[in-house]
């Protein structure tokens, strides 16, 4: 999964709680259990370029 996401105080809390949520929702919709989801951050948004 690619994501971009804005600048934030804690990135690595905010990139595990992402990763926690989606395999959070695909166990919610299918019932299997999710090992790991891969996380890219393509991209840090600051006010500027939003």
């Amino acid at each position: 999964m690619t994501i971009s996401v804005k600048l934030h105080g804690n990135m690595l809390t905010l990139c595990e709680r992402i990763q926690k949520q989606v395999i959070d929702d695909i166990y919610d919709m299918t019932g299997k259990e999710v090992v790991s989801v891969h996380l890219y951050v393509r991209r840090l948004i600051d006010g500027k370029n939003a």
